[in-house]
């Protein structure tokens, strides 16, 4: 196949796996914390690789150097150097960096989340491809957030986020256009030092 052709070429369902921030609370990196056979970064990446999703970037900020050497050499990392803003800042420059290789939708995913697996992204594509709503969220326990998926039509909303609350708000206005997959518990990840017990 011609060079250019390959480099045309797009994927429906491309993963976003947003691993930018710095642990501020935690105190040292948590994407790089020993879990499974490995470290939560790379056991999330893994199982994105795994799952029915056609292509997995991970979104990297603090320490990038070296945290890219602590995961799978094969691993498709970028850099966003506006990392310190939050969450939302690391979703839109995904969709900047990606929206041009993405035909059907982006699927973001936390690398601290310890109960995530391959049957999360699946379940997600699957709903997305058998029902009518345009984002398809996980629904904990007592609320709701990611995995998430949006199809390309909110790309534009995507784009514009800046702040730490990621995409709250665009699940809040597109409520209409949205449905979820049972994930019971996604609430349960790394944030602080007490939260170390759960994968201890």
């Amino acid at each position: 196949m011609p060079a250019l052709a390959s480099k045309l070429m797009k994927s429906k369902y491309v993963i976003a796996l947003l691993a930018a921030g710095s642990s501020e609370r935690l105190g040292i990196p948590k994407q790089l914390l020993p879990f499974r056979e490995s470290n939560l970064l790379d056991y999330s990446w893994n199982e994105c690789m795994n799952s029915i999703a056609d292509d997995t970037y991970v979104i990297l900020g603090h320490e990038y150097e070296a945290i890219k050497k602590a995961i799978d050499p094969t691993a498709k990392c970028l850099f966003n150097p506006h990392y310190k803003a939050g969450m939302g800042s690391s979703m839109s420059f995904a969709i900047r960096a990606l929206k041009n290789k993405i035909e059907e939708a982006v699927i973001f995913c936390l690398s601290d989340q310890v109960f995530f697996n391959r049957s999360c992204i699946n379940e997600l594509i699957e709903q997305h491809q058998s029902g009518n709503s345009s984002i398809v969220a996980s629904k904990y326990e007592i609320s709701s957030g990611p995995p998430v998926l949006f199809s390309k039509g909110h790309f534009g909303q995507l784009d514009k986020l800046h702040s730490d609350q990621g995409a709250r708000n665009i699940l809040q206005i597109e409520r209409h256009n949205l449905s979820f997959i049972s994930f019971a518990k996604g609430h349960i990840d790394i944030d602080k030092p007490s939260d170390l017990f759960k994968i201890f």
